[in-house]
């Protein structure tokens, strides 16, 4: 079979829909060393996509037509067909929730969440509006539709009444490089980014669905009651919605004053260390199609508290402490819990460490793959 995967998302930013688009056309030609794979980008692209090279996977980087004009044609007149640009192919993947028009190939779309339809408080209202508007064409044209847990299956069948047995689920995987690292590199990840030698640890965008307001009233609770407690560590970029000002003007105000830094960015390739450096990672987030930040941590050997909604206990099972994410004393309770329990930090962190293995991006690729074939099987949607 001959696939073309939209690698758009993959030249905008490595996080969330890019990071899931770049993983997978990394890993799916050893998934299926007999296919050919195409990789499709517009403009100048970006991303590092020239270093997605395999003997059976070529990028097709059209140049000289810029991805806002091709954007812009496929939003307002839903054309021109992307097999246009890629070339004879079986089957075009895309990644970004969104199912292009076509000629003759058939789609498979990735839906990662319906945040903006479970939680339109905390979803950004131009994009909200943008799949409200093409998310059921995208269901039409499907002849799979992928989703990164059982959970976004249930949601899509249940909000849209797709039919489940055309919803394929492909868990997300943890990257190789995310496992306990030495004191050495420790201690010079946090030299670099002036971190204290324990700390709390919060990885995410700062916007209303990862719910960092109620992490700082869990935290100024525990700095109330006293005892032992280290610094916490926020480390995402901004969202939307002026929650980015809310938090720093909370941070910067007392009682948190002085004991909660927030650092924008830190380079993926320091992350592991970054996460093995915690005393422990809180992820209290209202709403994940799936959520890779406690699975990184895991994998780290970092003992972790998770909120316990939508994808959440799906994905960390037993290997975390599950809480409430809207009852600030039951997560400043858990985190309480694990600061003064060490054999709880421990079991969590060898329980953590097995469960986040389970999670591969060859794995990934390798159900991608099936779903592929058995999306080949199918008549084409209408």
């Amino acid at each position: 079979m001959r696939v073309a995967i939209d690698l758009q998302p993959a030249c905008r930013e490595r996080s969330g829909v890019g990071q899931y688009a770049w993983y997978l056309a990394r890993h799916l030609p050893a998934a299926a060393p007999d296919d050919d794979f195409v990789g499709l980008a517009f403009g100048r692209a970006g991303g590092g996509i020239e270093l997605l090279r395999a003997p059976n996977f070529r990028t097709v980087r059209r140049r000289f037509v810029p991805a806002r004009g091709i954007s812009l044609l496929w939003k307002t007149l839903d054309w021109p067909p992307a097999d246009l640009f890629t070339g004879p192919v079986d089957l075009v993947h895309f990644p970004g929730f969104i199912a292009r028009p076509l000629r003759y190939a058939g789609a498979v779309a990735t839906i990662h969440d319906l945040a903006h339809l479970r939680m339109p408080e905390c979803a950004e209202p131009r994009n909200a509006a943008f799949l409200n508007a093409h998310l059921p064409r995208t269901l039409e044209r499907a002849r799979l539709v992928l989703a990164d847990s059982e959970f976004t299956a249930r949601e899509i069948e249940g909000l849209f009444g797709y039919p489940r047995g055309r919803i394929r689920v492909t868990h997300l995987g943890v990257d190789g490089r995310f496992s306990p690292r030495g004191e050495a590199e420790k201690e010079g990840a946090r030299r670099r980014h002036g971190l204290p030698p324990e700390f709390i640890l919060c990885v995410g965008t700062i916007e209303p669905r990862k719910n960092i307001g109620a992490l700082l009233d869990a935290y100024r609770l525990l700095r109330e009651g006293g005892g032992d407690l280290p610094p916490l560590v926020l480390i995402g970029g901004g969202g939307w919605r002026d929650e980015e000002g809310r938090v720093e003007r909370r941070i910067a105000s007392p009682p948190l004053r002085g004991s909660v830094r927030r650092l924008r960015y830190i380079g993926h390739d320091e992350l592991p260390a970054i996460y093995s450096s915690a005393r422990l990672f809180v992820f209290p987030a209202l709403y994940e199609g799936f959520g890779l930040p406690p699975l990184e941590a895991m994998a780290c050997g970092t003992p972790v508290v998770c909120s316990d909604a939508a994808s959440m206990p799906e994905v960390v099972g037993d290997a975390a402490l599950l809480v409430p994410p809207r009852d600030a004393g039951r997560l400043a309770a858990a985190i309480r819990r694990l600061l003064d329990d060490d054999g709880l930090a421990r079991g969590l962190a060898r329980r953590g460490i097995e469960r986040a293995g389970r999670f591969t991006w060859a794995a990934t690729a390798g159900a991608t793959v099936a779903a592929y074939r058995e999306a080949l099987s199918l008549a084409a949607p209408g």
